[in-house]
């Protein structure tokens, strides 16, 4: 029998029913000029798709068609909450919703939004934040979303955090605390935003810079505190939350990742070459990973993946390829495709 996902379905719904705040934005505005937030301790990723929720599980198909001519969706997300996924678009620089039955609308359409790459549902607070960039101007940062609203309740500028630098904000991820992590893949660089809305720069050394081609990319958080960071190199980055100095960079047989997506303590899935969903397993804690399996995805250039209920998981085809290459006319037509191993 395997009892780690009760266990930690367990873990988390402690926390949730003790320490969610209902407002990140609050906690923000409310703290005094000297108080602390602790945001250094053992904590746990927002798993909530994993936690019992009022609504009944929809049925999800194993392929969601969607028209949106030109969109170019390089992130993606499901709500659990609300039984459909979001998806970012690098032309449009918008955040929209795409229902299991593939139908497209607009969501959040926002002046500050250039384009969209990574988003992320920090379900805890019932937020959806994005990564923006720019592939014409030295602009970037994260924006947050209320998801009942469609309201902006944050936006951080990262411009000035590393300054003189070519700057690429592309995923992201939040902690239980609801501190945010950002790659930046222009300049190989990890931020964190803090529980007050302050951005810094996390971690910065060369070796996270790879050998040719993109940096830094996809990320997730382990539940025992620790980042994994992808790499178009062969690697993946182990980063302690508490000690990012002291990263571990992990040799992989594979490289080319872009979105990766933990399913559980001892497995994440993430999109290799644009191409692939390949398993990693590790029974080490991230110590040493295993290439356990490949999916080849159907659609065309896979970019990043989405956990809908429990362990079903979805890639979003973005046609990158078509976006860069300038195809013309425009691609109509994007899926979302459930990984299956």
């Amino acid at each position: 029998m395997r009892t780690q996902p009760f266990i930690f379905t367990c873990i988390f719904l402690f926390f949730l029913t003790t320490s969610c705040s209902d407002d990140f934005v609050d906690e923000i505005s409310t703290a005094s000029e000297t108080e602390e937030v602790e945001d250094t301790s053992s904590f746990i990723e927002d798993y909530s798709h994993l936690a019992p929720t009022s609504k009944k599980f929809t049925f999800l198909p194993n392929l969601v068609s969607f028209k949106a001519s030109g969109l170019y969706p390089e992130g993606i997300e499901f709500d659990f909450r609300r039984n459909r996924f979001y998806v970012s678009s690098l032309s449009r620089g918008t955040i929209g919703i795409v229902t299991n039955d593939g139908v497209y609308t607009p969501f959040i359409e926002d002046e500050i939004l250039t384009n969209t790459v990574g988003i992320h549902i920090d379900n805890i607070r019932d937020r959806i934040y994005v990564a923006i960039a720019s592939f014409f101007e030295r602009k970037g940062g994260i924006a947050g979303y209320d998801l009942k609203t469609g309201k902006r309740v944050l936006y951080v500028d990262l411009v000035d955090v590393l300054p003189n630098a070519n700057i690429f904000p592309n995923d992201l991820i939040t902690d239980f605390m609801g501190n945010i992590y950002v790659t930046d893949t222009a300049s190989s660089v990890l931020y964190k935003i803090n529980t007050k809305g302050k951005a810094s720069v996390f971690l910065q050394d060369e070796r996270l810079k790879p050998s040719a081609g993109f940096g830094i990319n996809g990320i997730t958080y382990h539940p025992l505190g620790f980042l994994l960071v992808a790499s178009s190199d062969p690697k993946l980055f182990k980063v302690p939350v508490n000690n990012p100095k002291s990263f571990k960079v992990i040799d992989l047989p594979v490289g080319g990742l872009d979105g990766i997506q933990i399913v559980d303590f001892n497995t994440i899935y993430s999109v290799s070459n644009f191409a692939n969903v390949v398993k990693f397993e590790s029974k080490d804690i991230w110590e040493t990973i295993e290439l356990t399996d490949s999916y080849p995805v159907q659609g065309s250039s896979p970019t990043t993946l989405a956990n809908a209920y429990f362990k079903t998981v979805y890639v979003i085809n973005s046609s990158l390829s078509d976006f860069f290459g300038g195809t013309t006319p425009a691609i109509e037509t994007f899926t979302i495709e459930k990984v299956v191993f």
